[in-house]
């Protein structure tokens, strides 16, 4: 394994949970998607936009189950404002919170750190020693990610704006809830530390493009000094007083233990299911008969990332990444990508399943936290969002990650 180089993505990792959680026991994260669910118009149609591209935003910044842990309690106060009926109710509840956790997970394709998925990825790569592993750092992902992340969070909406046309357009939102009463001085703090981070492992991607492996250890240094740094600024002098933005109590006050649950029950049941049924054997065994009955690139890679995203609504997406990350090693040469652009595409599929609960830890935390979701209605449109993430992933791998990795 490369000590030198899992440092620095260690720390980053690291420090991007740390803020995760200061934004969730200061109002940051609920100010953040009241302002831009404000500013979207006063519409429900467009407070939903508003609040699918904040949660997108939240989860490029944060761990995407984190965004949705922060943003799922503000479903209810929403929903609570609009005046409607029992059927009615049901369906502005589904459709917000299927914004929660769809925008969650798409918004988590596009950062390096916004999914669990992409850490396994990092670590598979550097203990596996993959050639090319060095290309990927925060910046390069978010090169390719953030647009594609921006696409999919317009998807999101629309979709639901249509599926849900006929609650939506009779729903007033409430005024109250959207209101800007202003953020406060510690607020503030978490946004400037969050943008020091941002712009710290911007920083470092770019030395490590120009300086190549002479930067390796300046890196190393420089990142632990960082996150140094960040831990206190956090945990001693970071407040508007001069005290702590966090506190030891402040990790575990809040946690949502249900949606928890739900996601370690899910991720053993996903585990033995991928195994028994040796999912990842017969995908090998697909995309090689795929390759030798001549399907074109775009089709071959289609069809193996919607065998990836149907296959992490039934398994926890970080058990299919686990499980199809030496599979895709294997068969990249046969889909004409390097081994680092597929394996990255395996990572991003595998938060893509967006029908059942279990497909990925912001699914099983809002299923598990919200009451009155219309399931049969979710899992019709979450099917159609998992064709539509395929086509749009493979038209990402065959034209713009050639392009950098």
């Amino acid at each position: 394994m490369d000590i030198a180089g899992s440092i620095p993505l260690a720390v980053l990792f690291a420090t991007a949970l740390l803020l995760a959680r200061a934004w969730m026991v200061t109002d940051a994260s609920r100010l953040a998607i009241a302002r831009l669910a404000r500013l979207a118009g006063p519409s429900a149609g467009h407070v939903l936009f508003g609040y699918t591209f904040a949660v997108a935003g939240l989860s490029l910044v944060i761990p995407n189950f984190v965004a949705a842990m922060a943003a799922t309690p503000f479903i209810a106060r929403l929903v609570k404002g609009f005046r409607l009926d029992g059927a009615a109710h049901r369906s502005v509840t589904t459709a917000f919170a299927a914004a929660c956790m769809w925008a969650a997970n798409v918004g988590g394709k596009g950062s390096l750190v916004g999914s669990p998925s992409n850490a396994i990825l990092v670590g598979y790569l550097q203990g596996a020693a993959v050639p090319g592993r060095e290309a990927v750092t925060y910046l390069t992902w978010l090169a390719f990610g953030l647009p594609m992340s921006l696409l999919l969070a317009l998807a999101v909406w629309a979709l639901l704006r249509v599926g849900f046309a006929g609650a939506l357009t009779h729903a007033a939102p409430n005024s109250e809830v959207l209101r800007d009463q202003g953020a406060s001085a510690n607020t503030r703090a978490v946004w400037r530390l969050t943008g020091m981070f941002l712009c710290y492992w911007l920083a470092a991607s770019v030395a490590q493009g120009l300086f190549g492996e002479r930067a390796e250890w300046p890196m190393v240094v420089g990142a632990l000094l960082f996150g140094a740094w960040l831990m206190l600024r956090l945990f001693r002098n970071g407040g508007s007083d001069g005290g702590p933005l966090l506190r030891a109590a402040d990790m575990r006050a809040g946690f949502p233990w249900r949606g928890f649950l739900l996601i370690g029950v899910t991720a053993g049941a996903s585990f033995a299911l991928v195994k028994f049924f040796a999912i990842d054997r017969h995908a090998a065994d697909l995309a090689a008969s795929l390759s030798e009955a001549g399907m074109s690139g775009f089709l071959l890679l289609f069809v193996i990332l919607l065998l990836v995203i149907l296959t992490t609504e039934i398994a926890s997406n970080t058990v299919v990444a686990f499980t199809f990350f030496p599979v895709a090693q294997a068969v990249a040469p046969v889909l004409g990508l390097s081994p680092i652009a597929f394996l990255i595409l395996v990572s991003v599929a595998s938060t893509a399943g967006y029908m059942t609960p279990m497909a990925t830890p912001a699914n099983a935390l809002v299923v598990g936290e919200v009451r009155g979701i219309r399931y049969g209605r979710l899992i019709l449109l979450g099917f159609v969002l998992d064709l539509l993430v395929a086509a749009i992933l493979a038209l990402w791998g065959v034209t713009v990650m050639p392009l950098i990795l």
